[in-house]
């Protein structure tokens, strides 16, 4: 019971690849020694709670898996957790405490023994709060066994997406840490996060481990390029072009000086530098010589890591001479990964590129060319679609950050909901007046409908109002549509996709029409007990929608 409510990507060791990444050999050093110094207590560091933060792009979660793997060797890793916004299993509070206490029984098999009675006890626990949950599965087992000290690592925290369940967590492991049990969190220096640290009582049992030029993060660097660069050398398609002194030390130097000690920058010049499509040295001579932020924006957070960006898809853009359209496959590659449509849907289509091809209406050989002149910064394989880091993104729709490159995501939502409306009659199981019907009927709502309805609502309710999306929606026959719809969807997951989909779309003729079939539903959502919270939520948007447009009908709802 207990594996189905884990998340096991949130294992530090967890992956598709040969090996997780981790700090480079010989590199931070300084900051991993003083990390197994504070979990060992050799420095007098006795803080049970210790708190590694640092910008984006600084290395925070390599130290944390290099650590969770130092502790797994020394069977002191009691457990570890690394958080992702883009993965929905663990970019929150929900599979925390499971996946801690499926690390636990792994340790041990009394400390099984001890979970599997805590759970045989009580069935439901899932269901009760984290802090049920992590007294009873976590506490209470290794209380009652606790030989040795252990070591609990959660990293990211940021990227746990409510505020709310940031401080809830926190809270959480300072009014019940276990004795002898040592917990490192890393993540960036968020307001939410700084602001719990500094409140009592985790005030007073806690240590800070900043990741600041204390640690010779630039010297780290300068290593890890050196190793690098030394690797091209050798295995490079182009090796025997390649001068013996190539790099040389003045481009090393500039490397390191545009890092501003953050190792993102340096992982990212490598990648692209190293890749098949082009020379390394041409590569790194465009790097040092072309690639460097406008003036005006050097001071800027990122602003060399950004030129890096800018350059990468400017000459992607050169290379199919349609940089628009590089955009367009970028920007719905970060929104597919952040959303998980490829994850949820990878059934429905062959591969990555088929999906992306066939919602931009592109063809799968343009979008394959256009992800590999950009796998410095996106991985894209049969198994999905990711960004190297999440600042791509960040660059990407701040048009502070990336200036001509910038995507206005609203307006390019809008332009994906007019292409999912004119895919739709195409996928109806039926005729084209069914295809309402077929997308909200969860029995019918199958093969690719799926995806498209999934990117539907998404794109919809975040979206720009266009003319183009007004014209979309005003010639999409709801009213046909929805008229043959008997019986009604008479479960909670269909009355969602129904109700859903009407308030996004903001068809009020719709739901008018709709209104007395809909009645019953929402008093049958109300009793039920797994629906009781999500359908007042609903209600609540159903009577918004109502009252903007009819005040009489919306009196007719139930209290």
């Amino acid at each position: 019971m207990l594996s189905k409510h884990i998340s096991p990507s949130a294992f530090y060791n967890a992956g598709h690849d040969f090996e997780y990444p981790k700090c480079h050999p010989k590199t931070r050093e300084a900051v991993l020694n003083r990390l197994t110094d504070w979990i060992l207590a050799g420095t007098g560091l006795n803080s049970p709670i210790l708190w590694l933060y640092g910008a984006a792009g600084s290395g925070k979660s390599c130290i944390a898996r290099s650590i969770a793997e130092w502790c797994e060797k020394r069977n002191l890793l009691l457990a570890s957790f690394f958080f992702h916004r883009s993965d929905a299993t663990r970019n929150s509070a929900q599979r925390l405490v499971p996946t801690i206490a499926y690390n636990i029984t792994q340790t041990s098999s009394i400390f099984r023994s001890n979970i599997s009675l805590a759970i045989e006890s009580d069935p439901h626990i899932f269901s009760k709060t984290i802090g049920v949950q992590f007294s009873h599965l976590v506490l209470e087992p290794l209380s009652l066994v606790q030989d040795r000290p252990y070591v609990l690592i959660i990293d990211g925290l940021d990227e746990c997406l409510q505020e709310v369940e940031q401080k809830a967590i926190l809270r959480l492991l300072c009014e019940n840490h276990a004795p002898g049990t040592k917990m490192l969190i890393a993540s960036r220096p968020e307001q939410a996060i700084r602001s719990s640290f500094d409140d009592i009582p985790l005030q007073h049992i806690h240590t800070r481990l900043a990741l600041s030029n204390e640690y010779e993060a630039y010297e780290d660097i300068r290593h890890f390029l050196n190793d690098k660069f030394a690797e091209i050398r050798q295995n490079h398609r182009t090796k025997l072009f390649i001068p013996l002194k190539w790099p040389s030390a003045e481009d090393i130097d500039r490397l390191v000086w545009k890092s501003s000690g953050q190792f993102i920058y340096a992982s990212i010049v490598v990648k692209y530098i190293s890749s098949d499509r082009h020379s390394p040295v041409t590569g790194l001579r465009s790097i040092v010589g072309n690639v460097s932020p406008p003036i005006g924006r050097r001071d800027l957070p990122f602003a060399e890591l950004d030129a890096v960006y800018a350059y990468i898809l400017q000459t992607a853009g050169e290379r199919i001479e349609n940089l628009e359209t590089i955009l367009r496959v970028v920007a719905f590659t970060v929104i597919s990964i952040n959303n998980r449509f490829w994850i949820l849907h990878r059934e429905i289509y062959a591969s990555p590129v088929a999906m992306l091809a066939d919602v931009l209406a592109l063809d799968i050989e343009t979008v394959s060319c256009i992800l590999t002149d950009l796998s410095s910064i996106i991985s894209c394989s049969d198994s999905g679609l990711d960004a190297y880091h999440a600042s791509l993104s960040d660059f990407l729709f701040d048009r502070t950050r990336s200036g001509l490159l910038w995507v206005d995501l609203p307006l390019f939502l809008s332009d994906i909901v007019c292409r999912c409306l004119s895919m739709l009659p195409s996928l109806s199981s039926t005729c084209s007046t069914n295809v309402l019907c077929n997308i909200i009927s969860t029995n019918l709502m199958t093969g690719k409908s799926c995806i498209i309805w999934s990117l539907l609502s998404y794109a919809i309710m975040h979206c720009k109002p266009t003319p183009a999306v007004s014209r979309c929606l005003l010639s999409f026959d709801f009213i046909g549509s929805l008229d043959i719809l008997s019986p009604l969807p008479t479960t909670e997951s269909d009355f969602l996709h129904c109700i859903e989909l009407l308030y996004a779309l903001r068809v009020r003729a719709v739901v008018r029409f709709l209104l007395p079939r809909l009645l019953p539903l929402i008093d049958h959502c109300r009793m039920s007990k797994t629906g009781k919270g999500l359908s007042f939520t609903l209600c609540q948007l159903l009577i918004t929608g109502l009252q903007e447009n009819s005040g009489t009908a919306a009196k007719t709802l139930p209290s």
